[in-house]
């Protein structure tokens, strides 16, 4: 992760990841639950310092965005994702008037094709930086 995002990951997050990973292989002994709070914590510290913001975990908009995230790391592990946008004006206009969000997401997007070899749609990119 210090390759995408310069800084290493503070001890209380750290802790955080460990629990909401031990959670999840209980709740599902595959590894599946792992793989996808990983690649969750792992986005969500992209996030973190692209946006060069704190998380507060009780804060409404974080708990959306987490379940934004979920979807989209489930499409991710399935290998599920979305086609191209056919008419990607929208994408086009939340680029200019969002720029620092999209930047996000490209390096989201970046990280997934390095670290999975997973092609990011330009649908899936518009999801993401509309959540952002």
């Amino acid at each position: 992760m210090s390759a995408y995002v310069s800084k290493e990951l503070p001890d209380d997050e750290a802790a955080f990841m460990a629990l909401t990973l031990v959670n999840a292989e209980l709740e599902n002994g595959d590894g599946t639950a792992r793989d996808l709070t990983m690649m969750m914590e792992e986005i969500m510290t992209i996030v973190k310092y692209s946006l060069e913001i704190s998380l507060d975990e009780e804060d409404i908009y974080l708990e959306r965005f987490m379940t934004h995230l979920k979807f989209f790391c489930e499409r991710v592990l399935t290998d599920n994702g979305h086609r191209d946008l056919e008419d990607n004006e929208m994408f086009d206009l939340l680029k200019c008037k969002y720029p620092l969000a999209y930047e996000t997401t490209r390096k989201i997007a970046e990280f997934l094709k390095q670290t999975r070899n997973y092609q990011t749609s330009e649908d899936e990119q518009l999801y993401l930086t509309i959540h952002l």
